[in-house]
């Protein structure tokens, strides 16, 4: 049986998707292709590859390929680069070696490049050494005189970031660029760890582990070894509608929002009150009016 009939004019309209969804979820990358395959031609997808050469041009056509498979559609309007496009809303997905990774992009990262750690006392050298005037000043004001300190009182031990030999790793966190878009962030510390990485996205026992925000696969063994967890709070995608901005404050800034809404509601309230109160006194007043006239 036919259901539609498509003539020589016949128009198809597809409505705008808004795609507003709860991130980072990795499942989905490798499920759907989203938030890269959003569109399934690539259209507000870029890819990064921070060192161009055969290794990681091999890996992103394998991931790309693995994806397009997936949704049936090619990759028609994916971009690549060297180098993210700052003014464009693009999602990124960003292949290459660890070390190799444009700061930005780390830094945005739940991967983070430093530790600080506060320091009980003060650092030799952070403070200055008190002159002549400072023993004056102390015997006249002895208890207003603070030496400032040359430098923070604040240790930073930067420590590098290694993934491990035989290890890669999946990364999925907000654009720093780019509200609501999304960096899929795939490394390793060798090409050779980075192509094997992928490579195993094919076997289905290692690809249904990959999830949530951080998913790192260990191949130092016959089967791989998969680790996967969130480390941050989240961040949504897509765009803002009338219906999900509701879920967007809810989710977002839940006690005030309810707050509001409560406040919005003992308003309401309290001007329904007093307009019910209003019409039962006119009510009431028109009724005595009659009352006197019958008399």
């Amino acid at each position: 049986h036919l259901a539609v009939t498509v003539f020589d004019d016949s128009k198809l309209i597809i409505p705008d998707m808004s795609q507003y969804t709860d991130m980072p979820h990795l499942e989905y990358l490798l499920d759907d292709g989203f938030p890269l395959a959003g569109f399934p031609d690539f259209r507000e997808t870029e890819v990064i590859l921070p060192e161009i050469n055969q290794q990681s041009a091999a890996s992103m056509i394998n991931l790309v390929s693995m994806i397009s498979q997936r949704i049936g559609v090619q990759p028609f309007k994916l971009r690549i680069q060297k180098a993210a496009s700052v003014k464009e809303a693009k999602n990124l997905l960003v292949i290459g070696r660890l070390a190799a990774i444009p700061r930005e992009l780390t830094e945005a990262s739940p991967l983070v490049p430093a530790i600080l750690m506060g320091f009980s006392g003060r650092l030799p050298g952070t403070i200055r050494e008190k002159s002549w005037l400072d023993t004056i000043r102390e015997r006249i004001y002895p208890e207003n005189l603070v030496l400032k300190p040359v430098t923070p009182d604040t240790v930073a031990l930067s420590t590098p970031l290694v993934i491990g030999r035989q290890k890669a790793l999946f990364c999925e966190y907000e654009s720093p660029f780019t509200a609501m878009r999304s960096v899929v962030l795939v490394t390793a510390d060798t090409f050779e760890d980075l192509s094997t990485g992928i490579e195993n996205l094919g076997d289905s026992t290692v690809r249904e582990q990959i999830r949530d925000e951080i998913s790192l696969i260990d191949f130092k063994t016959a089967k791989p070894q998969v680790k996967s967890g969130r480390l941050t709070e989240g961040y949504h995608s897509g765009q803002y509608t009338v219906k999900n901005m509701l879920s967007y404050l809810v989710d977002k800034i839940t006690w005030q929002f309810f707050a509001v809404l409560s406040l919005l509601l003992v308003i309401l309230a309290a001007l329904l009150t007093g307009l019910v109160k209003r019409r039962r006194k006119r009510r009431l007043e028109e009724s005595e009016v009659v009352k006197s006239k019958n008399r």
